[in-house]
């Protein structure tokens, strides 16, 4: 839980002392200060955006994060953004988001983030490959997009972006400024079974307001530079039947990252994000299913970049066969007033030979996610979230001691007792602009 400020070790002095009505006049006089310190901030984006096509967005998290098994790693297993500090206060997230976008003329979108977020994401970033690590110089900041933009003035128009990008798989996203909520704990099926960005080439096309095509090529999952460039194809068909509805259909193929023995991925995934009739609720859905050919290196865990996870070897022998993994996901989001938001998320995930989470295992999550922005600054939202992580395996880490044992990937080290699930509650206050 977040701290709340506790009573000084020495009572003021009576004359230091605010009265009553002293204290009860601070709170309009803080409001008023928020108020008017939002309309500037959105007075001087407007005017940007205005007088230069420029957008400018920012995002800043810090928060707490507890975690019931209390696991000696001291991290939360099978998580992304919210591995660190299984029982400490976490400096989430900074995020600066600027773009440009002005018809019939070149844009851009530079997408940088700081903190906990970018070690996470240089640590899991290939350059000719190799994945550096958070604690590289360079891992305080992470361009998570950097891309140019163009508009060709075909038909309806072929939008045309080149850079590193998000990837075009999966319902959420690396958290940022514009999510549909604040919710740190990226899913299983983001975090095991997909990439998180892609750099290379991507043309998108219109066909009407019900469909459109996005085709693309990059150097591979996650990967910045490589030696061969240009070698995973992705494409997405996206259809709108109405303005609500939209359901997308994506796929990737080509060499695994990394890999310099042919071996392929191969990814189909689908997604539904529905705002029902009910104007407070909306509802989404995702599938994935993917296969990667002889030989599979077994996965170094996106959620540790900076530890060595507890249940695979740097020694871990690459797999001799085909491997394949697959889960599903459900969200819900519901909103009984402007400032709040309730929202929950389920998921699954198949990973029968253990390429993706170390063991041969099914794993689920259930998260509930209370998000508020406050009545008199609307940029600042306080989330508290809780979530149950289950296996079919026991692959949690407790407080007990390290040893060693024989799994699929070869030597392992966990604790003494592990168990099949892990309960974390975490708390965040949410700045936005």
């Amino acid at each position: 839980m977040a701290d709340v400020p506790g009573r000084p070790s020495d009572p003021p002095e009576p004359a230091t002392s605010p009265t009553r009505a002293e204290t009860v006049g601070t709170l309009p006089m803080i409001e008023a200060a928020a108020s008017k310190l939002g309309d500037s901030i959105s007075s001087a984006q407007k005017r940007l955006a205005d007088e230069a096509g420029i957008s400018v967005h920012g995002l800043l998290d810090f928060g707490t994060n507890y975690n019931f098994n209390q696991p000696a790693t001291g991290n939360n297993l099978y998580r992304v953004f919210d591995y660190f500090g299984a029982s400490s206060f976490e400096p989430n997230q900074a995020e600066l988001y600027v773009s440009r976008s002005v018809p019939n003329q070149p844009g851009f979108v530079v997408d940088l983030n700081f903190l906990n977020t970018a070690e996470v994401m240089h640590g899991l970033t290939a350059y000719y490959g190799d994945q550096p690590g958070p604690h590289n110089p360079a891992g305080w900041m992470d361009p998570t997009q950097v891309y140019l933009t163009y508009t060709v003035p075909v038909g309806s128009g072929i939008n045309l972006s080149a850079g590193r990008q998000v990837s075009l798989i999966g319902f959420e996203y690396i958290p940022s400024w514009n999510n549909i909520n604040f919710n740190q704990s990226i899913d299983l099926l983001y975090s095991l079974g997909e990439p998180f960005t892609v750099t290379g080439l991507r043309g998108t096309y219109s066909f009407n307001k019900y469909l459109a095509a996005t085709i693309g090529l990059n150097n591979g999952w996650d990967t910045i530079a490589t030696k061969n460039v240009f070698q995973t194809l992705e494409a997405q068909l996206s259809l709108t039947p109405a303005e609500s509805l939209t359901w997308n259909l994506q796929g990737m193929y080509g060499p695994s990252t990394g890999a310099q023995s042919g071996s392929k991925r191969a990814l189909a995934n689908t997604t539904v994000a529905w705002k029902t009739p009910y104007k407070p609720l909306q509802l989404g859905f995702e599938y994935l299913f993917a296969d990667q050919s002889a030989p599979v290196l077994f996965s170094p865990l996106t959620e540790s970049p900076s530890y060595t996870n507890p249940l695979l070897s740097p020694q871990a022998q690459p797999i001799q066969h085909s491997a394949w993994w697959s889960g599903v996901g459900l969200w819900a989001a519901y909103n009984p007033t402007d400032a709040l938001q309730i929202a929950t998320r389920g998921e699954w995930f198949g990973d029968s030979s253990g390429a993706r989470s170390g063991i041969a295992q099914n794993l689920g999550e259930i998260t509930e996610t209370l998000s508020y922005s406050l009545s008199f600054f609307s940029n600042l939202t306080a989330r508290l979230e809780y979530r149950r992580d289950i296996s079919t395996e026991h692959p949690f880490p407790n407080s007990g001691p390290f040893v060693t044992f024989v799994c699929p990937a070869g030597r392992c080290v966990s604790t003494v007792h592990t168990y099949s699930g892990q309960d974390t509650l975490e708390t965040a206050l949410i700045l936005k602009f």
